[in-house]
């Protein structure tokens, strides 16, 4: 995939380590959850807001949202306050579930997510979320478990 082939970017939330690539892909619509898009800058992290909004197509939402055939963005906040998750349906891999830092690592629901901005929210979200992969028999993937990192495909391979 060409970097101009892209036409739909995904901000899961605005914390630095998913938030560096908010100046690329300009020709594609950003799809962001209505939370984080109504900070008045990105907020990077630690209450740091160092960078603007860019000047591109955005495409808010505020509740769970099909974008298209087998692809949903599911509303997970407690990490972030608009953090999403997304749930892919491939055809030979099957359900695929994106928890991105609504669970970071799989240990995070046992340990009650205490550095959480919002543990609470962020248990019952991440709760929800496992019950959900549990009912589509989805392969989760982690936002950044060190364990699962060395056995995920990456680039050039792919899961499909």
């Amino acid at each position: 995939v060409q970097p101009n082939q892209i036409d739909l970017f995904i901000l899961t939330h605005t914390h630095i380590d998913h938030l560096g690539g908010i100046f690329d892909f300009l020709q594609a619509p950003m799809f962001v959850s209505e939370r984080e898009r109504a900070l008045p800058k990105p907020l990077y992290w630690s209450g740091g807001q160092p960078w603007e909004w860019p000047d591109r197509d955005y495409i808010t939402v505020r509740n769970d949202t099909r974008i298209g055939p087998g692809f949903e963005v599911l509303q997970a906040p407690g990490h972030a306050p608009g953090q999403i998750a997304m749930v892919i349906e491939l055809p030979n891999t099957g359900c695929v579930m994106l928890t991105s830092d609504a669970i970071s690592r799989r240990s995070e629901i046992d340990e009650r997510f205490d550095t959480a901005p919002d543990p609470e929210t962020a248990l019952n979200n991440a709760q929800r979320l496992m019950e959900l992969a549990e009912e589509r028999n989805a392969f989760v993937i982690f936002g950044h478990e060190p364990e699962q990192w060395p056995k995920l495909r990456k680039s050039p391979e792919f899961y499909n």
